[in-house]
């Protein structure tokens, strides 16, 4: 028969390959409320990018406030039971298994509260030193990076719920003294004009 002849491959030719899957590092910044973890949060998304895909908010996975139960007459935002917990595993088990990306529907309300917070993290630090690190990073970052993303996880109290903490593949946590957790909360927009005395 004429026309181009079928050549069947070499049984040495190495196999087709496929795109190597997305390797998913979960980066957890936790500390007291007001100790800058969201700022820190976005300096390393901004520092790190693309590397860096998202963040996930702990304030995003809190309960209803109606869920939360009351210290001294005050809805413990702030304790351990204001945040739902087996929520925040389903999310971090959504994002390591679908290449660092937020379930369908999840709700980012920190955005919504605080819409600039990026750009209020970014004034903090010299745009000179900004740049100087990420051109450090970029220099230190090889091919096999491009398949590699870190997902950033703040909130307080990550580290008291084993459900979370075994999830984590590196954990920090930003230290501040009580004085100046206390004035800095009660300078915050929202936080510290609703706050009664003695709330926090």
């Amino acid at each position: 028969m004429e026309g181009t002849p079928m050549v069947n491959p070499s049984p040495h030719s190495p196999p087709a390959t496929s795109p190597s899957p997305t390797t998913i590092f979960l980066l957890s910044i936790s500390g007291p409320s007001s100790a800058g973890k969201t700022t820190l949060a976005h300096l390393l998304r901004h520092v790190f990018a693309p590397y860096v895909s998202l963040i996930l908010h702990g304030d995003d996975c809190c309960k209803d406030i109606s869920l939360i139960p009351t210290v001294n007459g005050y809805v413990d935002a702030d304790g351990i039971n204001g945040v739902d917990f087996p929520k925040m595993a389903r999310v971090l088990d959504h994002i390591k298994s679908n290449a660092g990306a937020f379930p369908d529907g999840f709700a980012e309300g920190q955005l919504d509260v605080y819409p600039d917070q990026e750009e209020n993290a970014l004034k903090l630090v010299p745009s000179e030193k900004l740049g100087h690190l990420k051109r450090k990073v970029e220099g230190q970052l090889t091919s096999r990076s491009k398949n590699f993303r870190t997902v950033v996880i703040e909130g307080f109290m990550l580290y008291n719920v084993s459900q979370i903490t075994q999830k984590l593949d590196h954990r920090l946590f930003v230290r501040l003294d009580s004085r100046e957790a206390k004035r800095r909360r009660m300078t915050r927009p929202l936080y510290g004009a609703q706050a009664k005395p003695g709330e926090f």
